[in-house]
Order: C-alpha cells, then structure tokens, then sequence
C-alpha cells in the first residue's frame, strides 16, 4: 500500500537507534521513503541537525510529533524539544503507550500543565496483545 499522495509534504521522523531500521522499512513499505526524512540517534545531539531539517522546509517548528520510545524520556525530550523552539503553538503532540508500561512523569507533567496545552487521553491496546493502555495527545496552546 503506498501512501505517497496522501503525504503533501516532506517530514521529519526522528528515530532511537535501536528502531531506525523499523522506520526505515516502514517508509519504504508505505511509499513514503523520499518524502519521510529519517534521523537517528539522541535527541539531546541532533537538535541542530533537526533545525536545519526544518529550515530546508521552510519550518522553524513542527507541526506533529510522535514519541514512542523509551518512557522514562518522554517528558526530557518534550522539554529538550521545547526549549529548543522545535514545538510552539498548534503543534500535536502524540505519546504512546502512557499506561504500559507507562509514562508517569510525562503523564502527570501534561496533566498539571492544561494552561499551556489541550490534553486528551484515548483509550487503546498495548503492543500486540489485549492489555488496555492509553495514547495521550497534547495540542500546545
């Protein structure tokens, strides 16, 4: 299935090393490679890199950000991203898997900060099986 027509434009998909090959095959799978720029390693040292990404496409922040990767730095690296400038008014913020195996620290930082964001929680399913969890998405203000 190729998702090349429903992508308008390029994007940006920043990837933990140990899931890069994941991404990237996903891309490939889905028709997106030459629109999905793919950027591996930690964030904390590729926040310049990720800048010029955006300045070649005539972005200085990002309009959607999907955090899916190790819990315990959810809520560092949405704070690495807004500190950087990367994330500002109107961007959607999605993380994953906030119940299992969880994501407190984060969670509980979005709860008690509803004057700088909408924050809505979704029920859904862990990874692979029947377990309930949640997706939390945030839309900063």
């Amino acid at each position: 299935m190729s998702l090349d027509g429903v992508m308008k434009e390029r994007k940006i998909l920043f990837s933990f090393p140990s899931k890069s090959y994941l991404h990237l095959n996903l891309c490939f799978a889905t028709g997106l490679s030459s629109k999905v720029q793919v950027v591996h390693g930690i964030l904390s040292t590729k926040i310049d890199e990720l800048k010029q990404q955006l300045k070649s496409m005539g972005a200085s922040t990002f309009d959607f950000v999907f955090i899916d990767h190790h819990k315990e730095y959810y809520l560092p690296d949405f704070l690495l991203l807004k500190e950087a400038g990367l994330i500002s008014k109107g961007t959607v913020v999605v993380a994953d898997n906030i119940i299992r195996p969880g994501a407190p620290v984060y969670r509980s930082y979005m709860e008690s900060h509803k004057e700088d964001m909408d924050v809505v929680e979704h029920k859904t399913w862990y990874e692979y099986s029947s377990l309930p969890d949640r997706v939390m998405v945030s839309t900063l203000k």
